[in-house]
């Protein structure tokens, strides 16, 4: 699965209007485990794309509960992880902003 983080982070980027309120809104269980995540958040960070002000969130399915999303939360099993999403909303680096915004004023 993190063999393919590059292509969907390329995807993303054609996609997301390179203004400072553009987002993306990205939901994903966490049953491939959190080391699959953490590999795309760092991916996308590496290409200009992070997290917003909400942050990331974890949103549990049994009981609508949210919180705060943690690359590592210890020993969980299959059924523990398989209850739970990860919410993010990202955007454009302030500095990747520039970078794009810059670029597109000399073209």
């Amino acid at each position: 699965m993190s063999d393919q983080h590059c292509a969907l982070v390329k995807s993303l980027k054609l996609f997301l209007e390179q203004t400072s309120s553009s987002r993306i809104l990205l939901v994903a269980g966490i049953h491939t485990g959190r080391p699959v995540l953490t590999s795309f958040f760092k991916t996308a960070a590496s290409s200009g794309l992070i997290p917003d002000e909400d942050g990331i969130i974890e949103h549990s399915v049994i009981t609508g509960g949210q919180r705060a999303w943690m690359e590592d939360r210890g020993l969980e099993d299959l059924v523990e992880r398989k209850q739970w999403l990860v919410v993010a909303k990202l955007k454009w680096s302030a500095s990747r902003l520039q970078l794009n915004l810059g670029t597109q004023s000399r073209a």
